[in-house]
This record gives structure tokens, sequence and C-alpha cells, in this order.
């Protein structure tokens, strides 16, 4: 199957999960609300939400390693045991763009730390919302085959190693909507 690339999404940040990944109390008030409020806002005007994924038949599992079609092979750790019997795997990445970590860096660079790390953190539910939509296509697409769905999840969870990004960015053909892997 080719990579289905998917445009026109709209990037939905849950302040909750922010104030979560600043370790903030619930409902901040005073000068963190508006920080979080600017924030953003920045994000909406700075994302550009991508999202590339395809389906890749599962040739074996054999402990940790799953042999995908195409002679991709995934070293996904406990994932491996979770997906044993699978026919198909499908794999994404996502994306907001480069512009909301650049502005982070310049914020970094001009010391408005408060800023910056709130940015930051905007971001990661920026990209988790990105997530969640491919997520829905997938499950969606799985329902139409009479497929049942594992969990999401991504390189770097549990022990699932993180060099497997490259795997996923090759098989995807992530370059398409701007992915680029860096060392």
């Amino acid at each position: 199957m080719d990579a289905k690339t998917l445009e026109g999404l709209q990037v939905k940040v849950n302040e909750d999960y922010v104030l979560k990944l600043q370790r903030c109390v619930p409902k901040p008030g005073g000068s963190i609300k508006e920080i979080l409020a600017c924030e953003v806002e920045e994000a909406y005007r700075l994302a550009q939400p991508r999202a590339i994924w395809t389906e890749l038949i599962v040739k074996e599992i054999t402990g940790v390693v799953v042999k995908l079609e195409g002679g991709f092979m995934l070293h996904a750790g406990d994932m491996a045991k979770e997906w044993g019997g699978s026919r198909l795997l499908a794999v994404a990445v996502a994306t907001i763009g480069s512009a909301l970590e650049e502005k982070v860096d310049e914020l970094f660079a001009q010391r408005d730390f408060a800023k910056a790390m709130m940015l930051d953190s905007v971001g990661s539910a920026a990209v988790e919302s990105v997530a969640d939509d491919v997520n829905y296509a997938i499950c969606q697409r799985a329902e139409t085959l009479g497929l049942k769905t594992s969990p999401r999840s991504s390189p770097g969870y549990g022990k699932w190693k993180l060099t497997d990004q490259r795997v996923l960015i090759g098989a995807t053909h992530a370059y398409r909507i701007g992915v680029r892997l860096t060392e």
C-alpha cells in the first residue's frame, strides 16, 4: 500500500495536558494562565500539521523483533508481544512542522525561559493532537477491514528502541511531509 498523506489536520491543544507536562496545578492563575493562553495562540499560528501513514504486512515476529514487508525491521521491545498474531502493522509519522521549535529556540536565546518552556509543552500537546487524528484514521481503516487495533505506541515508549524512528520515517517516506531525522 502506498503511504497516505493526511492534510488539512487541525491542531487542538489540550491545556490540561500542557499543564500536566509543566507539572502545574490543574487550574493556575495569574501569569502562568496568561503565558499559557499566549503560547497556545502562538502554537496555532505556527503549527503546520501534517501526517503520513502506511500499512505493512507483518512477515514474522520473533522475540522483540518485528519483520515487515519491504525489508523493514523493528526492535519493538514489549510492543512485539502486543502485536503477536498481527497480519498488518500501520506505521505513521506526524508533525507540526519546524516553526514552533524554531520559536522555542529563539525564546531560549532571548532568555525568556517561561515562554520557551510553555511553548515547548504546548508544541508537545499540539503534535499529540495530530497523532490522535492519525490514530483515528488508522482505526477507521481497520474497522473497514474488519480488523482490531492495539493501543497507539511510538519508539521510545517502554522498551521500544528510539532508533526505530529511522525505520518509521523510511517506511512512510516521511520526507514527503518535511520530516527529517537528525542525529
